[in-house]
């Protein structure tokens, strides 16, 4: 059959655009239910479908298709549920992302006409990683629907992140998707002599990370820092206010007397975006609770920096004030694209035009290095924090140089109260941020999911819908596990047996393809 027509086709149709549900149904989008499962078999319906197709633009538009649907479903309180002014740039960026997404399957169309469609799918194993991992650090997208998301609370399994990153799982997905497939396509006899052969593959397949898990399920144990979380449900047009600032002092008072003096925070954290840099009066307040409590305080901020040429422009920050210590701070480097900043603005704002429009919108300017907070907290030595803000959850690369510069603990400050339940997914994917790279995680949310997460990607605590103070004592860690190290070595290996395959494998021409040359 060379296009999907007729009952049979329109029943192969209707499973892949299914299928595509159920993808968008393992997600992990609520702490519910673990449905991640799912995606082990979601792409199969899919690559029958497109084995069938002959055509470009049919075959694109079903590849397409599929990833706009699971879109959706992972996320449809987000585009129906955002407040007006930001439902364009939802539904930008989600359309966006499942475009980019889709390209490994627009590849694929390629890969067929250079090889039998079933080795295509397997050169597809190694294709979906790299090119994650390359669009990911395009300047117009965000990078949330990596494959290997989708496991981000499959802990059993997805340990072996520390050695291959969120790439490995990927192809793990993809590549159990394939096996699959090709069992789907033996015939029933030769499937029932094969039975006992492909039920070990399949269980080695499940088997290997889920004993690699239970090999790295012990904690670090390194220094124990106490953080106190202040959880908030503030609204934008309460934030960066003065009164924000008080009410946010009160709240960790509340925490302080909630913890006990004599075991009182070395941390206290509050979500992104909150205070008002241009405000000294709201800085001069912190300062003053801080020495009043010998405290350290954590939080985001918008403020602004001296650029060269002396034209001050706005940044969006995470900084550390506490007693006895210089104020540092941290300028975040991944903005959300016409969000927060101009994508290439280091490039297009030397026209000045445009430079004039990115300040009249207010846009902020991405910063241009990595710099580690220093905490000395009372009952340790001086720990390294590394502070990736908000969507930079999705920048695997920024969190391993994190680690790698010597941050023994996460601190992430986020401001999601424009996604509602949806900023469950957003926690959840930080928790793959910190298997990787084994450290701990404690994230701050305003209107999100703020939480306390483990160097094994557990949650230790959370909180999304009351407003107050969590405290835990997490542990810091300085080892750098092989993801850290070398967090693009995977995917050099995927690139070199892509290579090997296309180079070992050039399909011969058929009678049909002779002809036509003549011809």
């Amino acid at each position: 059959m060379r296009t999907l027509t007729g009952a049979s086709g329109g029943r192969i149709l209707f499973a892949a655009l299914g299928a595509a549900v159920l993808y968008g149904l393992s997600w992990p989008s609520t702490n519910a239910f673990n449905l991640s499962f799912l995606a082990w078999f979601a792409f199969v319906p899919l690559f029958v479908a497109l084995e069938r197709i002959r055509n470009i633009t049919p075959f694109m538009g079903l590849g397409f298709g599929f990833m706009l649907v699971s879109t959706f479903v992972t996320g449809w309180w987000a585009f129906v549920g955002v407040p007006t002014r930001m439902m364009p740039l939802t539904w930008a960026a989600g359309i966006q992302e499942a475009l980019f997404e889709s390209v490994p399957l627009f590849v694929l169309f390629a890969l067929r006409r250079w090889m039998p469609y079933p080795r295509a799918l397997i050169a597809l194993v190694f294709l979906w990683p790299v090119w994650e991992w390359a669009y990911v650090r395009f300047p117009m997208t965000l990078g949330i629907l990596f494959v290997g998301n989708s496991q981000a609370v499959n802990l059993s399994l997805v340990q072996f992140a520390d050695v291959t990153g969120v790439w490995g799982i990927t192809a793990w997905v993809v590549s159990f998707n394939v096996a699959l497939y090709h069992l789907t396509a033996l015939r029933p006899e030769t499937r029932r002599r094969a039975a006992g052969t492909i039920l070990t593959v399949l269980c080695l397949w499940l088997g290997i990370p889920a004993l690699y898990a239970a090999a790295r399920s012990d904690a670090p144990e390194g220094a124990a820092v106490r953080v106190a979380v202040v959880h908030t449900r503030l609204g934008p047009e309460q934030t960066g206010s003065i009164e924000t600032v008080r009410r946010l002092l009160a709240l960790s008072d509340a925490g302080r007397v909630q913890s006990g003096q004599a075991a009182d925070a070395d941390l206290y954290v509050w979500a992104e975006s909150l205070v008002d840099g241009t405000d000294a009066s709201a800085e001069s307040l912190i300062e003053q609770w801080t020495q009043r409590n010998d405290a350290a305080l954590l939080f985001g901020m918008n403020g602004r920096l001296d650029a060269p040429g002396g034209i001050p422009v706005r940044v969006n920050q995470a900084v550390l004030i506490s007693s006895g210590s210089p104020r540092s701070a941290y300028t975040k480097q991944r903005l959300v694209p016409f969000w927060e900043g101009l994508p290439l603005y280091s490039l297009l704002g030397r026209i000045g035009f445009i430079r004039e429009e990115h300040q009249r919108r207010g846009w902020f300017v991405p910063g241009n290095s990595l710099r580690l907070l220093p905490l000395r907290a009372r009952a340790v030595n001086p720990v390294l924090l590394g502070t990736p803000l908000c969507n930079e959850q999705y920048v695997p690369g920024l969190w391993a140089r994190m680690a790698r510069s010597g941050a023994g603990l996460f601190v992430q400050p986020a401001y999601e109260s424009w996604f509602g339940g949806y900023a469950t997914l957003f926690a959840n994917l930080a928790r793959l941020r910190s298997i990787e790279n084994r450290r701990a995680t404690a994230r701050a949310a305003n209107g999100g999911r703020s939480a306390f997460i483990d160097a094994n990607g557990r949650m230790l605590g959370s909180e999304a819908e009351r407003e107050g103070v969590l405290i835990h004592t997490l542990r810091t860690n300085r080892a750098l596990p092989f993801y850290t190290r070398y967090p693009d070595a995977f995917l050099i290996g995927c690139a070199f047996t892509l290579l090997a395959l296309l180079a070992g494998f050039r399909r011969r021409p058929s009678s049909q393809d002779k002809n036509a040359r003549r011809r």
